[in-house]
């Protein structure tokens, strides 16, 4: 081997060149070259990766911040927290002035008594008139003692005057008896003449019949009889008169009594239809006042206290504070795009980058979708886009060997892992995608360019040269 590489030094140049072996170390390389690509190819078609949906969010606690607002407009009485301070679960928040709310409210209480007690009254009224005899109403227990006795000193008038009524028709009822009883005595006594006077006629009849009497005296006798008749005809229409008066004023008295309880029934109805509104505007008075001290639905933070002048007035609805949780399990709402919605589905995995700590030097949180909308809801520079509830699986992250706790209101990134799919397929698609412009672009490069006559033919040569270059390496590309 020696002698051949001495032999072949003295060579002519050209010879050399030809009879000396080529180095093997170019084909080593070359086939370095090419088990690479294969075996990259071989990698890209088995490996896989994960396809991930993005959706930018923040982070909220599971009970969500809670918004402290005032029901309708009121003056700040007094401000019993600050900034950031921590609060329990019903403390005192803002007092507001409750003048008008109290003023109200006692003036519903104090219908409501006078509603009570009149309904006790005619309860009372009406038990009298059926029995015929007054008891004291049963008064309410917190009813003030004034109110009772002019509520009793009602019950007695009215309940004497309906007596009053009654004893007026009694009254006339005992007249029409004492007429009665007279007319009876009168029609009692003509039952006793008349037969008598009859007998009498029929004797003088007889006598006359025989002229033994004078006939003057039997007319007369007999003038007499039909006066008597006529008068007990007159009495018994007199008594059916008086009978028929005595039955109206008993129809009257029962009336009386019919039209006397079906007045204070309809009061009585009146009055509990009232009673029951007044209860009602009472719950909404009570609940307006107690309305009045803000309270802390649940313990956290006060934040964004917007709120901090003695006197100041409010608005329905205006937000004074807000109440971070504590204590409670930290979601992430995120948005996810129109594009991506038809491939998440409740229950896959994520991962979560916190934008305060970033991923590539402290990682990223798992997660689990919990839920998603069902609409989609227009939000400002990002379009329709549909809320995700992503639960985070543990509330911290470590930070230079400590850990630290993620606080609501975090921007994060959530990256729903919606799938997987092989490398190569990310190229197949590229060169699909690519393909049509590329080969434009070798159109292109088979005309030839106009000649520029600023340029020098130099420079036009090494175009014309350059440009089969470029397209045969796109065309060995693959493209």
């Amino acid at each position: 081997m020696k002698n051949n590489q001495e032999e072949l030094a003295f060579l002519p140049a050209a010879l050399e060149i030809q009879e000396k072996p080529p180095s093997p170390i170019g084909r080593a390389i070359i086939w370095a070259i090419i088990s690479f690509f294969i075996l990259a190819l071989i990698w890209a078609s088995v490996g896989q990766v994960d396809v991930v949906a993005t959706a930018q969010g923040k982070i909220i606690p599971s009970g969500r911040v809670k918004v402290i607002q005032p029901l309708e407009t009121g003056v700040v009485k007094r401000i019993w927290v600050e900034e950031g301070q921590l609060v329990k679960a019903g403390q005192l928040l803002i007092e507001l002035d409750s003048t008008v709310s109290g003023a109200d409210l006692a003036r519903l209480k104090t219908e409501g008594m006078m509603a009570k007690l009149e309904q006790a009254r005619l309860e009372a009224l009406l038990a009298a008139i059926r029995q015929g005899k007054l008891q004291s109403f049963v008064k309410p227990a917190d009813a003030e003692s004034l109110q009772v006795e002019l509520q009793q000193a009602r019950l007695k008038k009215q309940f004497r005057e309906y007596q009053a009524r009654l004893a007026a028709l009694a009254n006339e009822i005992q007249q029409r008896e004492a007429e009665r009883a007279t007319v009876m005595a009168h029609i009692g006594k003509y039952r006793a003449i008349i037969p008598l006077i009859t007998e009498r006629v029929q004797t003088f009849k007889k006598m006359v019949n025989k002229q033994l009497h004078p006939r003057v005296q039997w007319l007369e006798l007999e003038q007499e009889r039909i006066e008597l008749v006529k008068e007990q005809d007159i009495q018994y229409r007199q008594m059916a008169v008086i009978e028929a008066a005595i039955a109206g004023l008993k129809q009257q008295q029962d009336l009386l009594q019919v039209q006397a309880e079906a007045q204070y029934l309809a009061e009585l109805v009146e009055i509990r239809h009232k009673w029951i509104n007044i209860k009602q505007e009472l719950i909404k008075a009570e609940q307006r006042k107690i309305l009045q001290s803000l309270k802390a639905p649940t313990a956290g933070q006060i934040q964004q206290l917007a709120i901090h002048t003695v006197g100041g007035v409010v608005t329905p609805a205006q937000p004074l504070m807000m109440i971070v949780p504590e204590a409670q399990h930290l979601e992430v709402e995120a948005w996810v795009q129109n594009k991506d919605i038809g491939f998440i589905e409740e229950g896959e995995q994520a991962e979560v980058k916190v934008e305060s700590f970033p991923f590539t030097k402290y990682g990223t949180l798992d997660a689990e979708v919990v839920t998603l909308s069902h609409d989609a809801v227009a939000k400002e520079n990002i379009g329709l886009v549909y809320a995700a509830r992503v639960s985070l699986k543990q509330p911290r992250i470590k930070v230079n060997k400590n850990w630290v706790n993620l606080t609501a209101g975090m921007a994060v990134v959530v990256e729903i892992k919606t799938g997987k799919r092989r490398l190569i397929e990310y190229f197949l698609r590229a060169n699909t995608q690519v393909r049509p412009y590329i080969a434009s672009v070798g159109a292109n490069l088979r005309v030839r360019p106009p000649q520029n006559p600023t340029v020098n033919e130099s420079e036009n040569k090494s175009f014309l040269i350059y440009n089969p270059f470029l397209y045969t390496i796109l065309v060995v590309l693959g493209f």
